[in-house]
C-alpha cells in the first residue's frame, strides 16, 4: 500500500504534490499537515497528533466529514510525524511519502529524516518530498532518474555506509565507505538518467534537487 503523510512543515506549489497524492491509497495528516490538506482540497483518511497546531475549524470540519481523528496527549515520547509513520505501518503501508517534513526547525528536519530509518529496515520504501527536492532513504542499490545536471548529494544516516558506488555522476565513487561524521559525497551532478547508486551495507539519504523541468 502507498501512503502519503502530510506533516506540518513547509509546502510549496500544490502541483508538486499531486503526483504523489494521486497514487496514494492512504493519506495521513500529522497535526497541522491537515491545514495544507484542507487548503488544496485533500481529505485524509486520518489526522493524528496532539492537535496543538492544526486550525480548530479544519479539525472540526474534517471530523464532521468522517475523517478519523487520532488524538494523543501533548506530553508524549513521539513526534506527530512519528505517530503518523506508526499509523501508516499499522494500516499496511509498504511505500511512504512524507510531505511537509522540512521547515524552520532543524531539529524537526533531522528527526523526520532519521525517523524513516526504522521503517526502511522493516522493508518500507521511504521518500521525502519538499519544494524542489526529493530525498530517498535507501539500504540497497537504487537507480535514480532525473534531468542531466541535477544536483545530488548522498549522506550516511548510519554510522557507516559501506560499498557505496556512484555511476552516471560527475564525481563517481567505487566501493567507498561514507560516514555521517565525514559527509564528503555532496554536490554531485547527474550525467545520465537513470544513474546508479550502489550500497552494500548501511543507510543513505539521497538528496535529489530537481531542475525546473524535473
Amino acid at each position: 500500500m502507498k501512503c502519503v503523510i502530510m506533516a506540518g512543515g513547509r509546502y510549496g506549489d500544490p502541483e508538486q504534490y499531486r503526483r504523489w497524492l494521486q497514487r496514494a491509497e492512504l493519506v495521513v495528516a500529522a497535526d497541522a499537515g491537515a491545514d495544507f490538506a484542507w487548503r488544496i482540497g485533500v481529505r485524509p483518511q486520518a489526522v493524528v497528533g496532539d492537535m496543538d497546531s492544526v486550525a480548530p475549524h479544519v479539525l472540526e470540519t474534517m471530523e464532521r466529514q468522517g475523517v478519523e481523528i487520532v488524538r494523543h496527549p501533548a506530553e508524549k515520547d513521539c513526534t506527530d510525524t512519528q505517530l503518523a509513520l506508526a499509523l501508516a505501518e499499522e494500516r499496511g503501508a509498504r511505500e511512504i511519502v512524507v510531505m511537509g517534513w522540512e521547515g524552520d526547525r532543524l531539529d524537526h528536519v533531522l528527526s523526520n529524516l532519521f525517523s524513516g530509518v526504522a521503517p526502511l529496515h522493516r522493508g518500507v520504501e521511504m521518500t521525502y518530498a519538499a519544494p524542489g527536492l526529493t530525498v530517498y532513504l535507501i539500504a540497497a542499490d537504487r537507480e535514480l532518474e532525473g534531468t542531466l545536471g541535477d544536483l545530488v548529494s548522498v549522506v550516511a544516516l548510519s554510522e557507516a555506509a559501506v560499498g557505496v558506488s556512484l555511476e552516471g555522476f560527475q564525481y563517481p565513487l567505487e566501493d567507498a565507505t561514507l560516514r555521517y561524521s565525514y559527509p564528503f559525497a555532496v554536490s554531485n551532478r547527474l550525467l545520465r538518467s537513470p544513474a546508479r547508486i550502489g550500497l552494500r551495507q548501511g543507510v543513505l539519504a539521497v538528496f535529489h534537487y530537481l531542475s525546473p523541468a524535473g
